[in-house]
């Protein structure tokens, strides 16, 4: 199904939100005003062609104002678009939205720009992750000084739909009403507590027993499980095998460094230690393998009040 491709592009997104320098953000250059898009070097595994498949692999479309941009590591910068319009409904509680692309992109700050996004929440952010779906394909909308509406397509890109007038209208009458997008958007609606532990599959109090910084927002986490509070917890049996006497040293070592814990590692803000104990939420996948049961819910800190509430369900 798509929305499960959905999940595996944001994914690919997290995957490249990864830090190498320094954690301090700071404000871009607010004098550009000119539109560049820069090097894609994300993973695409969407081929887009026409303006429909577009749309049908974004869950967010929207209408926005572009308002400015902060680094987010050397190479990525988070965008900020205020919405005008929300065509699919799916921006809850945030009239900004924080789009992840590379530093050498730009927008003309005050420009309305229409935007298909793909959407994720994960706890560990302070916002929404959005990313583009074709970066190449940039809309936005000028108007004159005599009050006319003028549509720009970035280097002419226009996939098809560059005789269109009005795109608010277009997108509400041929994309929204027929539903050519992700009306399922499976890691991007909020999903209560209650309805979390009631469909995860397996959920766990464990101890952290190391810690890798992963980019500025997030930690990557190996742990040891204390209790199972939920499902079967065990681990692979092709973890547990011996190595063959002729296995690389430094295969060999990541096997060693996750005896005893088990897999996959998790995310945890970026202010966990070693020691800290988390409740960890996970399903299986369609190949029946374990992995985190959402962004939003994957782990909690074991004195939060989620995780107190969690451990007094299944007590």
């Amino acid at each position: 199904m798509k929305w499960k491709s959905i999940i595996i592009l944001m994914a690919m997104l997290l995957l490249a939100l990864t830090s190498c320098s320094s954690n301090i953000s700071t404000l871009d250059d607010p004098s550009l005003s000119e539109e560049y898009v820069g090097p894609d070097f994300s993973i695409n595994a969407v081929d887009i062609k026409t303006f429909e498949a577009l749309c049908e692999w974004s869950n967010t479309i929207v209408k926005a104002n572009y308002a400015g941009s902060e680094k987010f590591d050397s190479s990525t910068s988070i965008f900020m678009f205020d919405v005008e319009t929300d065509f699919t409904g799916t921006v809850i509680n945030e009239k900004t939205i924080h789009v992840y692309e590379n530093s050498e992109t730009s927008f003309v700050e005050g420009k309305s720009y229409y935007l298909f996004l793909s959407g994720y929440r994960s706890a560990g952010y302070p916002h929404v992750i959005y990313g583009r779906i074709e970066k190449n394909f940039l809309l936005g909308e000028e108007i004159s000084s005599d009050g006319k509406v003028k549509n720009t397509f970035y280097e002419g890109y226009d996939l098809g739909v560059k005789d269109v007038k009005d795109f608010s209208k277009y997108i509400e009458d041929e994309i929204i009403q027929k539903k050519h997008y992700v009306t399922d958007p499976a890691g991007l609606l909020p999903e209560s507590l209650d309805s979390a532990c009631k469909n995860a599959d397996v959920i766990v109090l464990a101890t952290v027993t190391e810690v890798e910084e992963w980019n500025k927002y997030v930690s990557t986490c190996y742990y040891e499980v204390d209790k199972v509070l939920k499902g079967e917890y065990a681990l692979e049996a092709d973890q547990t095998k011996p190595l063959p006497d002729d296995t690389d040293d430094e295969y060999r070592d990541e096997v060693n460094k996750v005896a005893g814990t088990y897999t996959p590692n998790t995310m945890a803000s970026s202010d966990t230690k070693i020691g800290d104990r988390l409740v960890l939420l996970f399903r299986y996948s369609d190949n029946k393998e374990l992995i985190m049961y959402s962004g939003e819910h994957y782990q909690y800190p074991a004195d939060s009040e989620a995780a107190k509430t969690i451990l007094d369900i299944f007590k």
